[in-house]
């Protein structure tokens, strides 16, 4: 397996945060969601899920309430969706 960097690029919108790990010009679509059971008071609900492209590649990573997990300082140097 061949390894290469890729930029991170993060996006912020009402209260989720999207964490790429692909390039711009990558097409791949989330073909399947993996939620990460963090029973961490947050009433049941998943908060970080796994974006997975077709061939179980790692694309995505989502932060739903981030505005609760994730420091202030980080979420303003996020780009807006």
């Amino acid at each position: 397996m061949q390894e290469a960097a890729i930029p991170l690029r993060a996006t912020y919108d009402k209260g989720a945060g999207y964490i790429y790990l692909t390039r711009d010009d990558d097409s791949s679509e989330s073909a399947y969601q993996v939620p990460i059971d963090q029973d961490c008071g947050n009433e049941g609900r998943d908060i970080v899920l796994l974006d997975f492209d077709r061939d179980w590649r790692l694309i995505g990573i989502e932060v739903l309430d981030a505005d609760r997990p994730l420091p202030k300082s980080l979420l303003s140097r996020v780009k807006r969706a």
